[in-house]
């Protein structure tokens, strides 16, 4: 088990399935202990995720050049003045593909709404926005104003004419938009809910996008050796 990823500091993903709380919430390691570890409690809009013990969950360990992730069950909550959760400690870490975070510039047209959490639904009507740039894992939007941190919204964007994928994410980034598009506001949102099918159309419009920079890449080397 390649023990150097957990150490204090280190960033995680929690992905949850259980019904009431499915998603993917964001950790850090607080402390290493002989069988557990001990990671920062969950927050969702300002507040602590009620996780509890017995939950299971999938710890994803983020940053470095490859993604490693295990099985791991909630043993403790600990409300301190920094309120942690001890989970158990992996028997094995695999290596995940990143497939999932490639990245791709594209310009696409995304319907977004606010929701009160995860599992709610909304009347109002949809707001429109483009994309600046969108992986498997998420979505960088170009939008008229701000929209708060750890906002949850329901997304609808569309790949290819009348080709659209829906998810529900949380806004992760808030920054104002570079170049000629400084009177927007660029806003970095999580994909947290969002079907497999949806996903899997996703990375086949990223897989295609790059075979065509690719494509382009190759034609303009050509016209240079001509």
């Amino acid at each position: 088990m390649p023990e150097e990823f957990l150490k204090v500091n280190q960033r995680l993903q929690l992905e949850v399935e259980e019904e009431n709380l499915k998603g993917r919430y964001f950790s850090r390691v607080e402390g290493v202990e002989k069988d557990s570890l001990i990671i920062g409690m969950p927050m969702s809009k300002g507040e602590v995720v009620s996780f509890h013990p017995g939950m299971r969950m999938k710890v994803i360990v983020l940053g470095g050049d490859a993604l490693h992730q295990f099985e791991s069950e909630v043993l403790e909550r600990k409300m301190d003045l920094l309120p942690v959760l001890v989970i158990s400690r992996p028997k094995e870490m695999k290596r995940v593909q990143r497939r999932d975070f490639f990245r791709v510039k594209a310009s696409l047209p995304v319907q977004f709404r606010e929701l009160e959490d995860i599992t709610a639904s909304s009347r109002e009507e949809f707001k429109k926005a483009v994309s600046k740039d969108i992986s498997g894992g998420g979505v960088l939007l170009l939008v008229n104003k701000a929209i708060p941190l750890e906002t949850i919204l329901e997304l609808r964007i569309e790949l290819r004419e009348n080709e659209f994928i829906e998810s529900v994410g949380r806004v992760m980034i808030v920054r104002e938009g570079g170049g000629l598009k400084k009177r927007l506001k660029e806003v970095g949102v999580e994909f947290i809910v969002i079907e497999d099918k949806d996903r899997e159309k996703v990375v086949k419009f990223i897989f295609e996008k790059q075979r065509e920079q690719r494509h382009k890449e190759l034609r303009w080397v050509d016209r240079l050796s001509t």
